[in-house]
């Protein structure tokens, strides 16, 4: 009788520790991504307020927070291009708590070598959101030159005195050079800085015209301070139809610098299904009719394209770049 007790007792002591294992099982195969995001995570922008990484990354990240279920706290780190933001995502925990939203100055960083960092090798890429196809030129109403066509008369009589705002190593830059090589023209390309100083350099006259997005313009135009010179593009545009396309002044090689655009990423070793989930999230916000209309306003399409097809993008832009990174050394 008691060796039939002990066996009972014995057979339950067993069940209960194999319903015990197979619980705790169960927790460890529980994937970190089913409770994400369980905390608020935290959105590094590179760049300084103002500019259109800040505008696009925090509109777009205040859109997250609906189909996410929690805050996404922005931040701008700003420093060498963008390279000091960037370098503290990827020093962050690989948890999907620390993401960075930036733009293609991220590539041009990885051409040249600043930040030490690889876009296409070092970070999760979560996705692209946006394209922003609204780069103009623009010079200032009280300026020297009543539009482009007197810019290019004036700098083949006047080579390195017309003068454009750029930032040292940015894609500005590469435009700036890029377009003297197009136009046959030669410029004073002038280290202005970020945009906030570039807009003040224009507006003070200090340069002649500056290469920005209509993002980064509207409101000086708005005001009658500024005007479109010219739209990157080979068709013009309907939210202004009055700047003539860059190709209207023959003007044929530019096609690389038409679309430029904004991605969120995370440190390489982040889970892949929970860069997967915040992707799934970017690209319910892409289709929301509210955060589409609130971009269009400001000239940004909402196109979302995920992991593998962003690289694939990205890799076809970089490899646009490639070629003309000679231009920056002349």
């Amino acid at each position: 009788m008691k060796t039939k007790k002990l066996l009972i007792a014995l057979i339950l002591i067993s069940l209960v520790s194999m319903f015990s294992l197979l619980a705790t099982g169960a927790q460890e195969a529980a994937s970190p991504a089913d409770k994400y995001p369980a905390k608020p995570i935290q959105v590094i922008i590179g760049y300084g307020s103002g500019g259109d990484a800040d505008v696009n990354g925090r509109i777009f990240s205040k859109h997250m927070e609906k189909y996410l279920g929690q805050t996404l706290v922005v931040s701008n780190v700003t420093g060498a291009a963008g390279s000091v933001g960037a370098r503290q995502v990827l020093e962050g925990r690989p948890d999907g708590y620390i993401a960075l939203f930036s733009h293609w100055g991220s590539l041009m960083n990885t051409l040249l070598g600043v930040g030490d960092y690889n876009l296409l090798e070092d970070f999760n890429i979560a996705g692209i959101c946006a394209l922003d196809t609204n780069t103009l030129l623009v010079g200032n109403v009280k300026g020297r030159f009543a539009d482009f066509n007197e810019v290019l008369a004036y700098a083949k009589k006047n080579p390195g005195d017309v003068r454009v705002g750029i930032e040292v190593g940015s894609v500005v830059h590469l435009t700036s050079s890029v377009l003297q090589a197009s136009t046959g023209v030669e410029f004073h390309l002038i280290d202005t800085g970020n945009m906030g100083n570039d807009m003040a350099s224009l507006k003070s006259n200090q340069t002649d015209f500056a290469i920005r997005q209509f993002s980064n313009v509207k409101d000086f135009i708005t005001a009658g301070e500024f005007k479109g010179f010219a739209y990157l593009n080979d068709k013009r545009n309907e939210m202004y139809p009055n700047v003539p396309a860059i190709t209207e002044f023959g003007v044929d090689g530019m096609e690389a610098f038409y679309s430029k655009f904004f991605w969120y990423g995370f440190p390489k070793d982040t889970p892949q299904e929970i860069v997967d989930k915040f992707a799934a999230a970017m690209k319910k916000v892409a289709e929301d009719p509210e955060a589409k209309k609130e971009f269009a306003a400001l000239g940004v399409d909402l196109r979302f394209m995920a992991g593998d097809e962003s690289k694939q993008f990205i890799t076809g832009i970089k490899e646009t770049f490639e070629p003309f990174m000679d231009t920056l050394k002349k």
